[in-house]
């Protein structure tokens, strides 16, 4: 056999530049592998989310109609309060012609009077049922806000901000989470309430870009009505008996007209489609008889409970990161204004907020559904009360965004499973009654945040001469604020809620947590019995 010579060519790179291409050869194939798994990694993952969530709407499919309709009322009512809310103490600077520590006041005390007489409309509550508190509630809330758009009298501004409001909202709002309640099961009940919470926040969203849509139409930032620039000097008798009509609105005013007409559909959708029902873990649905009795009564029979006190305890406790929402309506606007000019897209800012509540909640209560709320309320509270400290890094409207982004994901981590926990801890029939006497912290704690807005800004960030503050007399200059002093403080405000909830934990949970889970792994409500 012949034998031969093998020969082994092997060229050598003549440049780094050609190393790099041979190596990019050899490896782009295993690079290109490793991102396509990691690809169809992050869509497996999204798919089941998306699946996850879908099959938590399927639980829904069985719900009566009176599911459906609380959710749409939800949307309503929450377009009308948020549009009023986030122009609230502007509205009462620029159109009336308060100071900002009046404004703020006039801020805190409708809050205060929103819990003052939510203390009593429980009870009524209790025995007028879903349907007839929805329909008077609206019906109170209607005529006010009707009054605010069209009024320049500020005895009827105030009137309407001391009465037929605060008593409305007391009624309509708070029994819409008692809905959810009486339409759910326990499989769904806890999806329910996540949904509830993101509807509101489609309304929120929707408030802001309104908001900053009908700035923009008016001739100037923030246009002044043709007679406001008399409000700012001649207010009280002089001005009781005129009203303002459409043409000459401002856009604030239009602002409220729109949420006016959203509480007058909110109102007719209670009167004609709405029914006094129950469902049952079977699924069926049956009437529902309010469980009537003198408030002496219903108050003594949730008062012998000492869950309740836990409760009002945590109630109490969570009174300081609740607030911070408050500085968000009443501090954070006129803040943005003055610090960064009239132009200052506040409505915008506000509506990072729902919008990440709207693609949060979902997800998190989807994924969240077996662990108890109160951890979850816990730890989302630390979240949400930290996030006020981003604005004290200046006066940037990045600084803002942080602030509200961090004060979202926290919300949506804790805020909606606090509608559970209060739904869930309240014996059926006597959920009005609950709801309303843990709401009393509230009572000063609202009036305290609406004044301290209102010193703090007067303090830090007073009004400027401007075309959106005609009536401001400082000789102050956009960007002139002391962010750092003013949100410091607002920071020192809220920050000890989540730190005393920790501590206190053992405490608030008594000797086992409030929410037990049945053998579908819905939450179980609890009854007078249930005692720890």
């Amino acid at each position: 056999m012949a034998s031969g010579n093998v020969k082994l060519k092997i060229e050598i790179p003549s440049s780094p530049k050609a190393i790099e291409n041979d190596v990019a050869t050899i490896t782009s194939p295993i690079v290109d592998n490793s991102r396509s798994q990691a690809t169809m990694a992050a869509d497996d993952k999204a798919k089941g989310v998306c699946s996850k969530v879908w099959g938590h709407f399927l639980t829904l499919k069985t719900a009566p109609r009176e599911l459906w309709l609380v959710y749409v009322l939800k949307l309503l009512e929450s377009y009308a309060y948020f549009s009023f809310a986030i122009i609230f103490t502007i509205y009462l600077t620029n159109e009336v012609g308060f100071t900002d520590l009046e404004a703020g006041l006039l801020y805190g005390m409708y809050g205060t009077l929103t819990s003052v007489y939510g203390l009593f409309m429980g009870f009524v509550v209790d025995n007028l049922g879903v349907r007839r508190s929805l329909i008077l509630g609206s019906a109170l809330c209607a005529i006010g806000r009707f009054v605010l758009t069209f009024s320049k009298s500020t005895f009827m501004i105030k009137a309407m901000l001391y009465s037929l409001l605060p008593m409305g909202t007391a009624l309509a709002i708070p029994v819409m989470s008692l809905g959810i309640r009486r339409y759910t099961n326990d499989s769904n009940r806890s999806f329910a309430f996540s949904l509830f919470y993101t509807v509101m926040n489609v309304a929120a969203l929707f408030s802001g870009w309104v908001i900053d849509l009908m700035r923009r139409l008016q001739d100037t930032p923030d246009h002044e009505s043709q007679s406001s620039g008399q409000l700012c000097h001649v207010l009280g008798e002089a001005s009781s008996t005129q009203t303002v009509s459409v043409s000459e609105m401002s856009a604030y005013r239009l602002i409220l007209l729109s949420g006016s007409v959203s509480t007058v559909l909110a109102l007719l959708l209670s009167f004609s489609k709405m029914r006094e029902i129950d469902v049952g873990n079977d699924n069926q649905v049956r009437d529902f008889q309010p469980h009537k009795g003198s408030p002496l009564v219903i108050a003594k029979e949730v008062l012998q409970t000492s869950r309740f006190w836990r409760f009002l305890l945590f109630i109490f406790l969570l009174t300081g990161v609740r607030l911070v929402f408050r500085h968000l309506d009443s501090t954070l606007p006129k803040y943005m204004m003055r610090a960064l000019g009239c132009s200052a897209p506040y409505g915008t800012v506000y509506s990072v907020n729902p919008a990440m509540i709207i693609v949060l909640v979902p997800i998190v209560g989807a994924y969240t559904q077996k662990i108890g709320p109160f951890p979850m309320i816990k730890y989302g509270t630390w979240v949400s009360a930290m996030s006020v400290f981003f604005n004290m890094l200046g006066p940037h409207m990045w600084n803002s965004l942080l602030f509200v982004i961090f004060l979202s994901l926290g919300e949506a981590i804790w805020s909606p499973r606090l509608y559970e926990y209060t739904a869930m801890i309240a014996p059926k029939g006597r959920e009005g009654t609950y709801a309303a006497l843990c709401s009393a912290p509230f009572f000063v704690a609202k009036l305290g945040a609406g004044a301290l807005s209102g010193s703090l800004l007067e303090a830090y960030c007073g009004c400027v001469k401007s075309e959106c503050e005609p009536c401001c007399t400082s000789d102050r200059v956009f960007g002139s604020c002391d962010g750092t002093m003013l949100w410091l403080i607002i920071g020192a405000s809220v920050v000890w809620s989540p730190l005393l909830i920790t501590a206190l934990s053992p405490l608030i949970q008594g000797k086992r947590d409030l929410r037990t889970l049945n053998d579908d792994g819905g939450p179980q409500p609890l009854s007078f019995q249930d005692e720890d």
